[in-house]
């Protein structure tokens, strides 16, 4: 076999590697556990791929949590919703906080703490963002 031939045929097998390793990236979207938590089998069986990985997305990178010195005064408390809130088991689903056309501001109980769900805009940016660097990796 020619030099030629072994490049060609190597950057065949990398080419076939490559979609392989892309398209079981696409089929695997398995509910995390805060989705898992949210909703019934039924129920998760009847998304797409791109929905469980959208939800994911949202239950997982959906808000952030910040430390503000008035102890969050004035905005709702996530306690009144769920009492046994902390800033480890925050699921927007399970407290029933879709994202808007605004970012929501919510403090958890008596902290200093207050968490901050994205707008629906922002959160299209944001995972725009994350399935463009995951193809990058899923392609190198």
């Amino acid at each position: 076999m020619s030099q030629l031939s072994r490049i060609v045929l190597a950057s065949i097998l990398f080419m076939m590697f490559c979609f392989a390793k892309q398209s079981l990236a696409q089929t695997n979207s398995t509910p995390s556990n805060k989705v898992l938590a949210a909703f019934d089998q039924e129920e998760l069986a009847q998304k797409s791929n791109d929905e469980i990985q959208w939800m994911n997305f949202i239950a997982d990178k959906g808000y952030f949590i910040k430390e503000l010195e008035n102890k969050g005064q004035g905005f709702p408390d996530l306690k009144e919703i769920d009492p046994k809130i902390t800033p480890e088991n925050i699921n927007p689903y399970r407290l029933g906080i879709m994202p808007g056309e605004a970012h929501q501001y919510y403090r958890i109980g008596n902290t200093a703490y207050v968490v901050i769900f994205y707008s629906l805009e922002r959160l299209k940016v944001l995972h725009a963002r994350e399935l463009a660097k995951m193809n990058t990796t899923a392609n190198h």
